[in-house]
């Protein structure tokens, strides 16, 4: 390779990390080709969106190339392109016949092209095709020009595949952190130095400070118990024995509301997770305040038992404390009416009271948003 070549190397792969770098890469690959205007097109995979990337085109020139008539009138010609090779347009067309052809005349003309060099690769997942487009009277394409794109082709495909999992692995993070956002429970992620490298939207607001908080925080295995822990020392007990997932803890509230907040410590090692500027986080922390008003997820005991409406309504109402006498006073019914409802939904549900029918709720029930 001469320089211009190792110049167009160094160019690609800075586009890996460097989305606005495709331009000049794409760019410096048609000046080596010496095309007026070339076209790039890749689907990473079957659920991705397709990246495209064009140099020397106009907005009426891409919309052109772009829409469902170009697309019906390629589909003769990329039947029998051959594959994963730089192509010659003298090898699937002549001249003339090109020339007469409506793709030429409708799409390619009025962007001043005529000869072009073109690559489909096909190498699963992903799918692209390349393509470089120039004047008649710049002559076609050799030989020469196609042994030189293929030695650059390599490249080109290990930094689409590299650029096409690094963009994955960012959408994967972003959308685990927007998920855990939206958890009325708070998470603390861990990593491997021991440090909070995430905090949810929940965590902070139950504590001002999470990083200090880990560190400081004592914590009992049972309310009540004598004995009390630091956090920090069983969370790296936890890190040091990935074999045990992980450990229900209880520690008071930092606040002066005098509550306990429920901590559960879960092993993610294995789980090869990734958040945007940090490592894999190692291990996962869930905070519940024990003092938070709940209510019951309605929906979902409807479908799994199969109540009514009506039925849910009054489950949720118990599940909150109310007796049946302030339950039919809620909702306009008779008591004895609520009698007869709850014995419909202790039959439904397997329980043989309010008792038991509360602590079968109780895994159905939500912090109050």
């Amino acid at each position: 390779m001469d320089a211009s070549d190792l110049a167009l190397l160094e160019l690609l792969y800075r586009a890996v990390g460097d989305p606005d770098a495709w331009t000049a890469a794409i760019a410096g690959m048609a000046q080596i080709m010496r095309a007026g205007h070339a076209h790039f097109m890749a689907f990473p995979s079957a659920d991705a969106p397709p990246f495209m990337q064009t140099v020397g085109l106009g907005e009426d020139d891409i919309e052109r190339f772009g829409s469902p008539r170009s697309w019906a009138l390629w589909k003769p010609y990329q039947y029998v392109m051959p594959r994963n090779r730089p192509v010659l347009q003298g090898e699937i067309i002549r001249d003339d016949q090109f020339e007469r052809s409506d793709f030429y005349n409708e799409i390619v003309r009025p962007s001043g092209g005529f000869y072009s060099l073109t690559l489909q690769q096909e190498a699963a997942p992903s799918i692209w095709q390349l393509t470089f487009c120039r004047p008649r009277k710049a002559g076609e394409y050799t030989d020469h020009e196609a042994t030189r794109l293929s030695r650059i082709i390599p490249h080109l495909a290990s930094v689409f595949t590299l650029h096409s999992r690094l963009k994955l692995a960012e959408e994967r993070a972003l959308g685990l952190s927007k998920a855990l956002d939206r958890l009325d429970d708070g998470v603390l992620l861990v990593g491997g130095s021991g440090a909070v490298d995430f905090a949810n939207a929940s965590a902070l607001r139950l504590l001002l400070d999470p990083s200090a908080w880990l560190l400081q925080a004592r914590v009992v295995e049972r309310v009540g118990a004598d004995r009390r822990l630091r956090l920090r020392d069983v969370i790296c007990e936890l890190r040091a024995d990935p074999s045990r997932a992980s450990r229900r803890l209880y520690g008071e509230e930092p606040t002066q509301s005098g509550g306990w907040l429920i901590i559960d410590v879960m092993s993610l090692i294995g789980f090869d997770l990734t958040m945007p500027g940090v490592s894999a986080p190692q291990l996962a922390v869930f905070i519940r305040r024990t003092g938070a008003c709940a209510d019951l997820d309605r929906r979902a005991v409807e479908d799994i038992y199969h109540l009514t409406p009506r039925e849910s309504e009054i489950a949720a109402l118990l599940a909150r404390g109310r007796g049946p006498l302030e339950i039919s006073r809620t909702i306009g019914l008779t008591e004895q009416t609520v009698r007869f409802y709850l014995k419909q939904i202790f039959a439904k549900t397997g329980t043989g009271g309010q008792t038991g029918l509360v602590a079968t709720l109780r895994p159905y029930m939500a912090p109050q948003r």
